[in-house]
């Protein structure tokens, strides 16, 4: 029978705590050594593909030494700052704020990095026999297998906005895959930045957007859910 003296958060509570009770959560030392796991394997099969594609090259068009390091300085950076910002554990989740500027600031910046320098030293030519469909696929491939990882490593993980966690993730993994992309690739033209540079950027943002909102949502979260609706998935 029910307490007509309870609250909605009274409710809430006891849902919440029965909750935990079927789905006990795991020991730190456990996660973090699955993530480590997962993520290392997802970098590894990335530089995998890397070298299987040819590795660092200059297709016969060499770059000056100052620009390689000062566009990998510049995409490590992003690529870092991406990851960190959408991939935090301790404290509070990132916010949905920090979470978009990642979204829609890292492809902006990104090819605005690469261009410009590319400009400034005079290596922004247009190749008519590469438009950027092999750097995307590139892109595409290494940062899936990064993606793929981290939503696993990541998984149960977001209690706040699991499918934006997902798409920003999605983003910082396409920002690792630029890393070896500019590795690999010596043209600076801006529509060939634009489209096999930073497009694979927003396509993997894409792609982690429904899978993040499975696999990070904590399962606590989920059972609510399935608590105030058993229709619901």
């Amino acid at each position: 029978m029910t307490d007509p003296l309870s609250t909605p958060a009274d409710a809430l509570k006891s849902r919440t705590q029965a909750a935990l009770r079927r789905e006990p959560s795991e020991t730190r030392p456990r996660v973090a050594r699955r993530e480590s796991v997962l993520a290392v394997a997802g970098f590894a099969a990335a530089l995998g593909v890397f070298a299987a594609v040819g590795g660092f090259r200059d297709l016969g068009a060499p770059r000056p030494p100052q620009l390689i390091a000062i566009t990998l300085v510049g995409t490590i950076v992003l690529a870092i700052g991406s990851f960190r910002t959408s991939a935090r554990r301790a404290g509070l989740p990132a916010s949905r704020e920090a979470l978009l500027a990642v979204l829609l600031g890292a492809p902006l910046a990104l090819f605005a990095w690469k261009t410009s320098w590319s400009a400034a030293f005079d290596a922004n030519i247009w190749w008519p026999t590469r438009p950027g469909l092999l750097c995307l696929a590139v892109s595409l491939t290494t940062g899936g297998v990064i993606l793929a990882s981290l939503l696993a490593a990541r998984r149960h993980s977001d209690p706040v906005h699991p499918h934006l966690s997902g798409a920003a993730l999605g983003v910082a993994s396409g920002a690792a895959a630029a890393v070896f992309v500019d590795l690999w690739c010596p043209v600076g033209h801006p529509a060939h930045v634009a489209l096999g540079h930073a497009l694979p950027m927003l396509l993997l943002g894409l792609a982690g957007a429904w899978p993040g909102g499975r696999l990070l949502a904590l399962g606590v979260a989920k059972t609510l859910r399935k608590d105030r609706n058993p229709a619901a998935d």
